[in-house]
């Protein structure tokens, strides 16, 4: 059988526009002699619907499109979209055949449930039949490992990633990650061959790198295609073969930074033209972060899309160094006169309701780099960029005004990232300045200057530390256990929390981390910060004075501390129960589910 996996970018809502390619896709597999046309998870309905799955035009529409293609179609096809079913949006596949749809998913719901073969929270098992294969259908990498499990039998399993890229996890890149091994035990270990169909694009705040792929039940790649652009890619599929395959395919490597730069200049051309955007703007001002950012724009929409504003007032190295950089990159430059510049400063320096403020005036390229972005965001023909990256976030540093943009590619990557990604793409063409690749701007304040020799490593150690609490999730007695010096984790979530409020106001960007900032928010009035235990003393041993025996020692690391009196008051049965379910290890996900559904279940 000859299947075709159409990597494809489309634009949320533009239904009438997305079917039409979708029928083209399907035509030109049709003209290649293909059986069936396998489309990516967010084809139709995108990634995160939102309000929209709540809707009902909305999704009218998109059953209007569905039946659309299904009339149109010239071969079989998977088209997955989202629906919402009881209020809640969920992820469906259609099999579409003869102008007909299956919604596999809900077929497979159903037939477990009438043969009670489903258990609560258990993935339905996706699978259809065309000519003599057998079909199963993926959407998760964890219902994939069911199949590697050997639980499951199929001749061809489909994988169509929910999921968008993760710089830290290879498989969301998918064929670039088989040079590293990923995948090839599930193909080898499910005697199945493995289709993985990726989309390629921005949605949102999301991205999808392409790299669909096709592997033989032994492990080879039969079929590979390139990431970050459009690609139809056509396999034959034998499953009387044993291999190995006649012509060999090389799995492209995955590196890690080149993904990282080619994901967010993929996500900020498909920001800036899904709105129909005539560029963007930025501010230089020769430093690290607002070079890579102008370097970036120009990669991705080319440099006579991209406005440059040099605010005046900088030092001479690094007005030089702007300059440099957008005389290199060719991008169109915007400069203020000083006279009206300053003019401009000593409004904004003012006081609240326009007193003059106390501080003596000195003209400020933070503020005037902010008054340029809010103007662009006025004018509407320009998307404002902030070069604010996640180490800046993270600790309330504002060098571009970023609460005056709209757009803010770096937001979920560390400076780090970009001290190391940046001399590589100046080996592309070199197009920073040494200058601006020293000016790091590294946070003040930390007592960084003990920790480490140079501005660089002194860096590597702050985004060490971040990384170490927003991804891994420690708190500051993690941090210390994992080696973080006390005072110096002290005073970086001080200043995390102390930025929560001004985090909040940074606009949107393209999440390609474990962990966004944004999911470790926390309530701005929150007066509670954590302490360390206190040390051992004579008196004191293990540290504990004050608190009494704990009931829940040694189970699975939960530990409860409850006054004498409550415990005393506790009723037993009680008691014994919480035991029991720290004991169990809390919610877990075997077994019986007592809970049910809702805000105590499982989930």
């Amino acid at each position: 059988m000859r299947i075709a996996l159409a990597q494809m970018n489309t634009r949320l809502g533009d239904f009438e526009g997305t079917v039409a390619k979708m029928v083209a896709e399907t035509e030109r597999a049709r003209a290649l002699g293909c059986d069936l046309t396998i489309f990516p998870m967010p084809v139709l309905t995108g990634y995160d619907l939102g309000i929209l799955a709540d809707t009902e035009p909305f999704m009218q529409d998109v059953a209007s499109a569905l039946e659309a293609f299904s009339t149109r179609a010239a071969t079989p096809a998977l088209v997955p979209f989202s629906t919402a079913l009881g209020g809640s949006p969920t992820t469906e596949v259609g099999f579409i055949r003869e102008g007909e749809m299956v919604p596999l998913r809900m077929t497979a719901f159903i037939k477990s449930m009438m043969s009670q073969g489903l258990l609560l929270g258990e993935e339905p098992k996706a699978s259809f039949a065309l000519g003599d294969l057998e079909f199963a259908v993926c959407t998760s990498y964890a219902s994939l490992q069911s199949f590697a499990a050997g639980s499951l039998n199929a001749d061809v399993v489909v994988y169509l990633p929910f999921d968008p890229f993760e710089t830290d996890d290879e498989s969301t890149a998918l064929a670039p990650s088989l040079s590293d091994g990923a995948f090839v035990r599930t193909a080898t270990n499910a005697n199945s061959w493995l289709v993985a169909v990726g989309a390629v694009g921005g949605w949102d705040d999301v991205v999808y790198t392409g790299g669909s792929f096709v592997l033989t039940p032994w492990g080879e790649l039969a079929a590979c295609a390139p990431s970050f652009e459009e690609h139809l890619l056509v396999a034959d599929i034998d499953v009387l073969m044993e291999g190995p395959l006649p012509e060999r395919v090389e799995a492209p490597p995955y590196r890690r930074k080149s993904f990282i730069w080619d994901a967010l200049s993929l996500a900020m051309r498909d920001f800036v033209d899904k709105q129909d955007a005539q560029g963007v703007a930025l501010c230089l001002t020769g430093d690290l972060l607002s070079s890579a950012l102008a370097v970036l724009a120009s990669d991705a929409l080319g440099p006579r899309r991209v406005t440059a504003f040099i605010p005046p007032f900088l030092e001479p190295g690094a007005l030089a160094d702007a300059r440099e950089v957008a005389s290199r990159l060719g991008v169109d430059v915007l400069d203020f006169g000083a006279v009206e510049a300053a003019g401009l400063a000593r409004v904004l320096s003012r006081g609240f309701a326009g007193r003059p403020s106390e501080a003596p005036f000195a003209p400020d390229p933070a503020i005037l780099s902010g008054a340029f972005l809010l103007k662009v965001k006025r004018e509407g023909a320009l998307i404002p960029l902030t070069s604010a990256d996640k180490t800046a976030l993270a600790l309330g540093q504002d060098t571009d005004g970023f609460s005056s943009a709209s757009y803010a590619p770096f937001r979920d990557v560390y400076r780090s990232d970009l001290v190391s990604i940046l001399p590589e793409r100046n080996l592309v063409s070199p197009v920073v300045p040494q200058g601006s690749l020293r000016r790091l701007a590294v946070p003040e304040g930390l007592g960084l200057e003990d920790l480490a020799p140079t501005d660089e490593r002194r860096l590597s150690v702050v985004d060490a530390a971040l990384l170490t609490h927003i991804e891994h999730g420690h708190g500051l007695r993690g941090m210390v256990e994992h080696g973080i010096g006390a005072a110096f984790a002290e005073r970086l979530l001080a200043r995390l929390d102390a930025a929560e409020l001004l985090r909040r106001e940074c606009p949107t960007g393209p999440v390609v981390s474990d962990c966004a900032l944004v999911e470790r928010e926390r309530p701005v009035p929150c007066a509670w910060h954590e302490t360390l235990a206190p040390e051992p003393s004579e008196e004191d041993p293990a540290g504990q004075a004050g608190h009494s025996a704990n009931p829940f020692e040694g189970t699975m690391g939960l530990s409860v501390t409850l006054p004498d009196d409550m415990l005393r008051n506790l009723p037993g049965d009680v008691l014994r129960y919480l035991k029991d379910f720290a004991s169990g290890g809390g919610f877990d996900g075997s077994g019986d589910d007592i809970w049910g559904q809702g805000l105590f279940s499982k989930n």
